[in-house]
């Protein structure tokens, strides 16, 4: 096989490579993570994200909010969990989370109620550059009512 065949196999190996890091972050991988701190980012851990929750860091909300600090974020996730139990039905929970971005001039995201694994990039809410990755409570019933953990990868 001629050198600059395989010289163009690898550079495919690489890219594809690459790709797939970037494109499917493990949770071990995440540059910020919650409740567990990163980079450990336990996948066992799960927090309450509600009314009193604050990472007690500046986020746009002091409380009812989780977020990063400043860094060039590519993607944003979260997993939820139905709690309390007995309020979820269907696959969806009785409170609402706003997952995404926020920088100093606004904060953008998508909002979802339902139980499973949910991610973004900053382009899919017309951000990008130095962000932080953010979670918020946004309504429930109970006040602590997403049972969730958070990672991104900057």
């Amino acid at each position: 096989m001629p050198l600059r065949r395989k010289l163009v196999i690898l550079a495919a190996v690489v890219f594809v490579a690459g790709f797939v890091a970037v494109a499917a972050p493990g949770q071990a991988s995440a540059t910020w993570c919650w409740p567990s701190p990163a980079p450990t980012c336990s996948t066992s851990s799960y927090g309450l994200l509600g009314i009193g929750t604050t990472t007690g860091n500046g986020c746009w909300y002091a409380y009812s909010e989780i977020c990063s600090g400043y860094d060039y974020f590519i993607n944003d996730a979260i997993n939820k969990l139905c709690y309390p139990d007995y309020i979820c039905s269907g696959g969806v929970t009785s409170s609402t989370v706003l997952y995404g971005f926020e920088n100093a001039q606004r904060i953008r995201g998508r909002y979802t109620n339902g139980i499973g694994t949910w991610q973004l990039i900053p382009s899919d809410v017309g951000m990008g550059g130095y962000l932080r990755a953010q979670e918020k409570w946004d309504y429930g019933c109970c006040g602590n009512d997403n049972q969730l953990r958070a990672s991104a990868l900057a």
